[in-house]
């Protein structure tokens, strides 16, 4: 080998062993922040906060409180509910974020009734979709689906199929917890992959499952608590008065209940949404401005849900 060689080998040698001591720091509690800084990750430890949002939510669930009714939701039933959690004893309020997918909610639903055997109710808010026979977000299914289960040790609740799913989009390699661990406490790495997933994730992989993991886990939501003799409730969020919406809950959406046979399990679901001035909401969807405060969601709830007994249950102060 000549001296050239040599001296590439070793510089070779030596950039390996300084990414690698770099990517070990990176995730270091000591170490993580500043270098997120460095490298200009740092908002991938501050706003990209999957397990943040959710796993105080599966812990949530298992506590063995007084509470006999579990209300669940997406990030629009989280803004309603979420401040009236420390304030209901006879309520455990945990409403999740929609990529947490339904499959999530079932994962809630399944812990929640574990734990609480004299459980009555369970209430489930979302806002109506457009497309039901999505399966997970790609972009956002890992942090807020594949992390914190694997964290906390409940992605075995799901059905192997569903997990097999997760393992081909993602790898099966990035849903061991070691490597869970070191992507979710290491801004670089956070970065790095999910990034990577929106580049180059299977948007158009093949789906194994029969039924998309909305109706599937919504039926599983619904067969389990049957068979806790629990009631479930389905309660559409508000959703904004526009066409877009109109068009979902007269025409998109009926016919896809009524081709996965949600009609037979909720005949009722769409005919109780109702439609809000479009300057309340900040997105098309979120509340926002003036109208983002617990008054008017306070207001809202009694005018939504008093059907479904909800409102006989929820204090509001």
């Amino acid at each position: 080998m000549n001296k050239f060689a040599l001296k590439l080998m070793i510089i070779t040698i030596l950039i390996i062993l300084f990414l690698a001591g770099f990517e070990v720091l990176s995730y270091d509690d000591d170490y993580s922040m500043p270098i997120a800084r460095m490298t200009y990750s740092d908002t991938y430890l501050t706003h990209m906060d999957g397990p943040d949002w959710i796993v105080p939510l599966i812990d949530r669930v298992q506590e063995r409180d007084k509470s006999h009714i579990l209300l669940l939701g997406d990030s629009v039933g989280r803004q309603m509910f979420i401040d009236l959690g420390d304030i209901n004893d006879e309520v455990c309020v945990a409403p999740a974020i929609a990529p947490f997918s339904m499959a999530g909610q079932y994962v809630l639903t399944k812990l929640y009734l574990d734990n609480h055997p004299d459980a009555t109710d369970v209430y489930l808010v979302m806002v109506p979709m457009d497309d039901v026979s999505k399966n997970f977000n790609i972009e956002y299914a890992y942090q807020y689906v594949v992390m914190p289960l694997v964290e906390t040790d409940k992605l075995e609740l799901l059905d192997e199929n569903t997990v097999d799913e997760l393992g081909y989009i993602f790898g099966e390699r990035f849903m061991e917890l070691p490597v869970v661990e070191r992507i979710d406490k290491s801004g670089l790495n956070r970065k790095l992959y999910l990034n990577y997933i929106k580049s180059y994730a299977k948007n158009d992989y093949p789906h194994t499952l029969e039924e998309s993991v909305y109706v599937s886990y919504l039926k599983k939501i619904a067969s389990l608590c049957s068979g806790r003799n629990v009631t479930f409730h389905f309660l559409p969020a508000p959703v904004p008065d526009m066409d877009t919406y109109h068009s979902i809950v007269s025409e998109l959406a009926p016919e896809y209940f009524e081709m996965t046979g949600l009609d037979k399990l909720f005949p009722d679901y769409l005919d109780h949404v109702k439609y809000y001035p479009e300057e309340m909401f900040t997105d098309g969807v979120h509340f926002g401005g003036p109208y983002e405060n617990q008054s008017v969601y306070n207001d809202i709830i009694s005018e939504m849900y008093g059907y479904s007994g909800l409102t006989e249950v929820l204090k509001f102060e």
